[in-house]
């Protein structure tokens, strides 16, 4: 195990801190900037993007990760029902309650893409990898990228809808 971890590259690890540090924020009530809810939905877009053009299988890896982009859209929505969020003092921001949920969500996702990125590693690369595996990745890849879609437009949306005055 510790060869495994002075193998890392120290890009890792400043990646598993910056998640840390994005999912503990997470935690606490906070006002957010529409703009910034952007960058997690594009940062795992770019994920995938890179996921699909390292194993070019479209007829497998399109359904299943578009069939857990709708599961992660769902449990963002579901998720994002039950919370009160209340406009923000600034501009284009709103006042967002804490929630465990991200960190949870982005360490999970992490110690995956570690376990599968070693694991292609040692085998010689991703399209090596065995069939479960390969779900595995692009299962945790869409999970996470539908979840944030969703997330970042379900709070624009409730962004216009408490703007509006009430008639």
């Amino acid at each position: 195990m510790l060869e495994i971890l002075q193998h890392t590259p120290v890009w890792v690890y400043f990646t598993f801190l910056a998640l840390i540090y994005l999912g503990v924020r997470g935690c606490f009530t906070r006002e957010i900037n529409l703009r910034q809810v952007l960058i997690f939905p594009v940062v795992f877009i770019f994920l995938s993007i890179i996921t699909f053009y390292y194993y070019p299988q479209p007829l497998m890896t399109i359904p299943v990760w578009a069939v857990a982009a709708i599961a992660g859209a769902f449990t963002s929505r579901c998720l994002l029902d039950n919370q009160l969020i209340k406009l923000g003092k600034k501009a284009n921001t709103l006042i967002i309650p804490g929630s465990v949920v991200t960190l949870l969500l982005l360490l999970s996702y992490f110690s995956l893409r570690y376990y599968l990125g070693y694991q292609a590693a040692v085998r010689g690369g991703i399209q090596a990898l065995s069939t479960p595996q390969l779900i595995l990745f692009f299962i945790s890849s869409g999970f996470i990228s539908g979840f944030f879609i969703a997330r970042s437009w379900l709070l624009r949306k409730y962004y216009k809808s408490l703007r509006r005055p009430l008639a």
